[in-house]
């Protein structure tokens, strides 16, 4: 597909919260990468691209990416080999592997599998790309927003306004099976307060 005959939807960029959202491109085919990266960097992501397993690995070391396709076969080993690395520096990476290779998706792992948004065959089809990454990048966006809206506005726990504590030393066990051998308290699940 040449850039030419792609027409994105109105709104199709990505929400400011979530820019700059940095993409790894890895694809050894020099025009391919050039014209995906024009692709990505007008929807308005960071392109880093890369064309081996080495130079990924390099930009991995150095930034977090929230995006990445990668193609799985490259001249120096398999794409696939990058997921776990950028998981471990994003856990919550969108990665799409894809291969002009018939039936190079087989040879994935099921750890893999679980830790990538999909496998695409060659020759790719940008907007299903663009669907898949905006899901992501979606549904990371509302897991932050749930997170911001429980970290923080926890209400603390009530303050007692009678500020006598009762000590540990004044709780004994109740039930038949509360002490054991050695004499200690087996549990405070059912302690109370010793009366005077």
């Amino acid at each position: 597909m040449q850039p030419t005959d792609r027409h994105p939807a109105a709104g199709s960029e990505l929400p400011a919260e979530l820019l700059p959202a940095e993409l790894l491109l890895v694809e050894d085919d020099t025009a391919l990468r050039t014209m995906l990266s024009l692709e990505f960097e007008d929807l308005g992501y960071d392109v880093v691209a890369a064309d081996s397993i080495a130079s990924a690995g390099a930009a991995i070391a150095e930034r977090r990416f929230g995006f990445a396709l990668i193609d799985i076969n490259l001249p120096d080993g398999r794409g696939s080999d990058l997921v776990g690395p950028l998981r471990a520096h994003t856990s919550d990476s969108g990665i799409i592997l894809c291969s002009g290779a018939h039936g190079a998706d087989r040879a994935l792992t099921a750890q893999t599998r679980a830790a990538m948004l999909a496998f695409l065959p060659k020759p790719l089809d940008l907007n299903r790309i663009e669907v898949l990454l905006r899901r992501h990048a979606d549904r990371r966006a509302a897991r932050r927003r749930a997170s911001k809206q429980w970290t923080g506005t926890t209400p603390a726990l009530p303050q007692s306004s009678d500020s006598k504590r009762v000590p540990t030393s004044s709780l004994r066990a109740i039930g038949s099976n509360a002490r054991s051998e050695g004499g200690s308290v087996s549990s405070t699940a059912n302690a109370a307060p010793r009366s005077a």
